[in-house]
């Protein structure tokens, strides 16, 4: 991409995962990079993988120190005459119950999560509005666009990010200074089995960077082609830019009905299957499930619930029974659930963990 040449660009959380990918695609599309992380040595080897004639350098950095954030952004201004891009990327997770989340774990994804956005914006805004151009490019999730379980700091501090870059864009247009927000889905990073701690009273054995990856409903999309997206929405100067096409979906489901995304709301449609979460770390607790209405209870017919699923991340077609509430005219009568299943392709009588599962409603052929 001809726009990134010569651009100045520093990427936080940059020694490995999605910022390692971004600094080495920035560098093949000519730009100047400096890979920022609190992992030093990680960072210098990112940087060196980048060929020694490259145009990226390593810099150690700590994304909660507001001081050390404004010493780089500054250091960086200084040396090049500009900042072009800022990448505020850095980011950590903690996969528990809300009652198991302690205010350190609250403090400590927040501080990074959140406030190391608010460093960078704080040191390099003024700096691009100073200089009439920039463009600031925050990593928020898909969970800051689709509420998710058992990670509630980790939605909050990325919630926080959809919405401060939202914001932002709409006070930097009057300056010439961009913002775009990144919320990927399943990517695979170190995030997944590295920077994440997974508080599990259930005794979930978490093991290998595959075993990790098997927990999760979808395929992970590989880092290369997710920052291929990422600069793609960049360059489009898109606001908001969903990676993954599960990210797509559920954002897409999030706007068409916020109801139906939050897990667990659409039981009050009468359907008995919760969809507690698609976030795969089980804290192993055992979940309740609604009692079942005994044979002579309250009239209720029996509907087919289709596990829809394109090709791609998705190849298992469906069939499993769900009880759902007597349909009136007009009203919608099937249950779609879509998850990423492991099993090949082909139709069938499967039980799925009501987890993992996404939901719409559409109308059945023909009705009831």
């Amino acid at each position: 991409m001809k726009r990134f040449r010569d651009k100045v660009c520093i990427v936080t959380g940059g020694a490995s995962g999605i910022g390692r990918e971004l600094g080495s695609q920035l560098v093949r599309h000519g730009a100047i990079v400096t890979l920022a992380d609190l992992d030093a040595t990680r960072a210098e080897e990112a940087a060196a993988s980048m060929g020694a004639g490259s145009r990226a350098k390593a810099a150690r950095l700590n994304v909660t120190d507001p001081e050390a954030v404004r010493e780089l952004v500054e250091a960086t201004t200084a040396e090049h005459g500009r900042l072009d891009y800022l990448f505020n990327n850095a980011g950590i997770a903690i996969a528990a119950e809300a009652e198991d989340h302690s205010l350190d774990d609250w403090n400590r994804v927040l501080n990074v999560n959140l406030m190391g956005v608010v460093h960078g914006v704080h040191a390099a805004y003024p700096i691009m509005i100073r200089q009439g151009h920039g463009h600031i490019v925050n990593t928020a999730s898909l969970a800051g666009l689709f509420p998710m379980s058992n990670e509630i700091a980790y939605v909050a501090a990325k919630y926080a990010v959809v919405g401060l870059s939202t914001a932002l864009r709409a006070e930097g247009a009057a300056h010439g200074v961009k913002v775009s927000v990144v919320c990927p889905g399943f990517v695979d990073t170190p995030i997944l089995y590295e920077n994440i701690t997974i508080k599990n009273p259930g005794g979930l054995a978490v093991g290998s960077r595959e075993e990790v990856k098997a927990l999760f409903p979808v395929h992970a999309m590989p880092v290369e082609k997710a920052a291929r997206e990422i600069l793609s929405g960049v360059a489009r100067n898109k606001a908001i830019i969903p990676v993954t096409r599960h990210a797509k979906l559920l954002w897409w489901l999030s706007r068409l009905s916020p109801s139906l995304a939050v897990p667990g709301s659409w039981l009050r449609l009468g359907f008995e299957c919760p969809m507690q979460s698609i976030l795969p770390f089980s804290t192993g607790r055992t979940k309740r499930s609604p009692k079942r209405s005994a044979p002579d209870a309250a009239p209720t017919r029996r509907a087919p619930a289709r596990v829809r699923a394109a090709q791609g991340p998705f190849p298992l077609r469906a069939s499993i029974p769900v009880h759902a509430p007597p349909s009136q005219p007009g009203e919608p009568s099937d249950l779609q659930a879509m998850r990423g299943p492991s099993g090949p392709p082909g139709l069938g009588e499967v039980q799925l963990p009501a987890r993992w599962w996404t939901v719409s409603l559409s109308p059945a052929p023909g009705g009831a």
